[in-house]
């Protein structure tokens, strides 16, 4: 900077030094979240929180009862947030009851061969976040390995 003013004028360097000190501002400023991103990742916290407690205790937070439909309805947002093996083995003994009593439940969105012999909800979502975790660890590497060739 010392060399623009030397070379230059004293308005350069002002000049410069307003432009790297509005940088540093907003470089602060893009960091915090804000007010509607944070609601949204407080209420994001809030249902990690819930689907690491006890099944019987996040449904009752959210003011409703143990069935397959809040299985199904809840069980995306377990897989995002990895927690779908806890969630499923959690609702094993609600979707075996709703079997014994004779309402043979599978999700509506899947329909094959295994659902109908008896689908395992544990297995499930076991394969689907492994599978979901593998991909992204192979996107990951292939995006480093072509990001090195130009």
């Amino acid at each position: 900077m010392g060399l623009i003013v030397w070379l230059g004028s004293y308005s350069y360097g002002v000049l410069l030094l307003s432009v790297a000190l509005l940088n540093a501002r907003f470089h602060y400023l893009l960091k915090a979240p804000a007010s509607a991103g944070r609601c949204l990742v407080n209420r994001i916290e809030g249902l990690e929180a819930c689907l690491a407690g006890t099944a019987d205790q996040a449904v009752s937070r959210l003011g409703r009862e143990l069935t397959p439909a809040v299985y199904e309805q809840l069980l995306p947002y377990a897989i995002a947030l990895g927690r779908e093996e806890q969630w499923s083995r959690q609702f094993a003994d609600v979707l075996n009851r709703a079997k014994d009593d004779g309402q043979s439940y599978q999700p509506a969105w899947i329909r094959t061969e295994a659902a109908a012999g008896g689908w395992n909800p544990s297995a499930f979502a076991g394969a689907v976040g492994g599978s979901l975790a593998a991909a992204i660890a192979a996107s990951a590497a292939g995006a480093s390995a072509t990001s090195g060739t130009s």
